[in-house]
């Protein structure tokens, strides 16, 4: 076998090593990250910040909802159509969040309490009635300073594997010159 028909696959073994060990890194790297659960939060009885929706012609009037960490927030959900309205946040457990389904009639108006979890976190908002989200019946529920992943530490994996990524095309231009 020719020298560079070895170092070819030499090549191939190492970005096959270095891309399985990039891949390991992220699925223990998220083990860690699904583990840190907080159970719970306090109930909340005297809301400190009041949240006012409306739902008009299949559409919410605000697509972006920012409240404070770990504060008893209110929403109010004032529908004006002559048909039923929801605003939905699924659970997210790893943050202590149990989600919130407020339903309301048509040209009604209902109301719910519940406590922010006590970090930084964004989730989306939406009518699960079917049809209502894909007409734009959905926005951004924004805690603190809200996130821009829903996995910490992707980030990070993306970023090793990309180093590892350009380590391998290096090697690689490396082996091409010689």
């Amino acid at each position: 076998m020719s020298t560079s028909k070895l170092n070819t696959q030499l090549l191939l073994q190492s970005i096959t090593v270095l891309f399985l060990i990039a891949i390991s890194i992220m699925a223990f790297s998220s083990l860690f990250t699904a583990s840190a659960v907080t159970q719970g939060e306090p109930p909340c009885d005297n809301p400190e910040v009041t949240v006012a929706l409306e739902a008009k012609n299949t559409k919410f009037n605000v697509t972006e909802i920012k409240v404070p960490k770990d504060t008893c927030i209110k929403i109010v959900l004032v529908n004006k159509d002559d048909i039923e309205h929801d605003i939905t946040i699924d659970p997210h457990p790893d943050d202590g969040f149990d989600g919130i389904n407020l339903d309301v009639g048509p040209l009604q108006t209902n109301s719910t309490t519940f406590r922010t979890p006590n970090k930084d976190v964004t989730y989306d908002f939406y009518c699960e009635i079917p049809g209502h989200r894909g007409q734009g019946m959905e926005g951004k529920f924004i805690v603190g300073k809200g996130n821009s992943s829903s996995a910490p530490g992707f980030e990070v994996s993306l970023s090793f594997i990309g180093i590892m990524g350009l380590a391998a095309v290096t090697l690689a231009m490396k082996q091409r010159k010689r």
